[in-house]
């Protein structure tokens, strides 16, 4: 009998790593392949509409459901429909409850995820804390936060204090074939103005002015493409644009840089909860430039990463200057991680709601 059943409404990079984990006692089902993502599923992994989550869902055998956060916005109402499914058949077809579990990573304010942007009167922020809270209370069995800002944002909902929940900080291990210090700065992430490119290019003219053999390589696609493509090309010495690569070979670029650069900024309800590019840059042992958005912020700052407020290019001009001035040592960074891999860590924590150890 299948123990788990997983529901992404993204597959990532980051879930084809932990396929296996957990064996045949865990099945995935996912809506649709996240920008990033270019390794192929395995047969784990099942992709489905809408509907056919919700017929999986009703007709599992599964004892632990997980979910995604309640807080993704977008799939809030999918959430609540799969919810009282999941519900409604463990009563009609065993009489007896089976535990939601989930992953929280969300970290933007409240009051952004609700009005994307726009103003929102104090009386709708309220009533929709009241109502969301209780809805992850009852909806929840067990929350593993992955920042102390998400953890900030659901405690602060009325009731879902309540829920049994653990701060899992997410953290990459180390990756086993790290190696020794490289050279220049390297951007991974899609090319938009939400993940700071526009900041960082504005900040790296100050860093060529300032370190002729300063070097930058950005890897991945999208809507800045072509103006980063033309950028490049006015100092191809010191700017290389790769485009979008496999998540193996972008890995190689990581690893031959000593910084890995992720400046993103706030969007409407959008903030950068970790940031995946910096978890790869962890793996590997390099240095970190990102600004204040991610939720991973303080760790880094503790750690002797670099971060800077959002927006501001004369502080990340000064922050890359420094930190391929004085990379942290790979070793260094490699010891701060832990042995195993956060999310791990985090799904034997919700599986253990199932009242018995779950190895992986």
């Amino acid at each position: 009998m299948t123990k788990i059943l997983r529901l992404l409404p993204q597959l990532r990079e980051n879930h084809l790593d932990g396929a296996g984990a957990f064996g045949d006692g865990r099945v995935n089902l996912y809506l649709r392949l996240s920008y990033e993502t270019t390794g192929a599923p395995g047969p784990e992994f099942v992709k489905v509409d809408a509907r056919g989550l919700i017929r999986a869902v009703w007709a599992s055998d599964a004892r632990l459901l997980e979910t995604w956060e309640p807080l993704w916005m977008r799939y809030l109402p999918l959430h609540v429909a799969v919810v009282a499914t999941w519900r409604a058949a463990g009563v009609v077809r065993r009489g007896r409850g089976r535990p939601i579990v989930a992953h929280a990573m969300e970290n933007a304010r409240l009051v952004d995820l609700i009005g994307a942007g726009r103003r929102v009167p104090a009386l709708v922020e309220r009533t929709a804390s009241v109502l969301l809270g209780a809805y992850v209370h009852v909806s929840l069995s067990r929350i593993a936060y992955a920042t102390p800002d998400a953890e900030a944002l659901y405690r602060g909902l009325p009731g879902a204090e309540r829920v049994e929940a653990r701060l899992v900080l997410d953290l990459p291990s180390p990756c086993v074939t790290a190696s020794g210090s490289g050279t220049g700065v390297v951007f991974l992430g899609q090319l938009a103005e939400h993940k700071g490119v526009r900041d960082l290019m504005a900040a790296w003219t100050t860093v060529e002015a300032a370190d002729p053999k300063a070097r930058l390589v950005l890897v991945g696609g999208g809507p800045l493409a072509d103006e980063v493509a033309a950028w490049c090309a006015l100092r191809p010495l010191s700017r290389k644009l790769s485009g979008p690569l496999r998540r193996d070979d972008a890995l190689v670029v990581v690893r031959d840089g000593a910084v890995l650069v992720l400046p993103s900024r706030r969007r409407r309800r959008w903030r950068e909860q970790v940031g995946l590019p910096i978890r790869e840059g962890l793996r590997q042992g390099r240095t970190i430039v990102a600004s204040d958005g991610t939720g991973l912020a303080p760790w880094l700052r503790a750690q002797g990463h670099h971060v800077v407020r959002e927006g501001d290019v004369r502080a990340l001009a000064d922050a890359l200057l420094a930190a391929t001035a004085r990379p942290l040592a790979p070793r260094a960074v490699l010891a701060t991680l832990p042995d195993l891999d956060s999310r791990e860590s985090a799904a034997l924590y919700l599986y253990g709601a199932l009242g018995a150890s779950v190895e992986a």
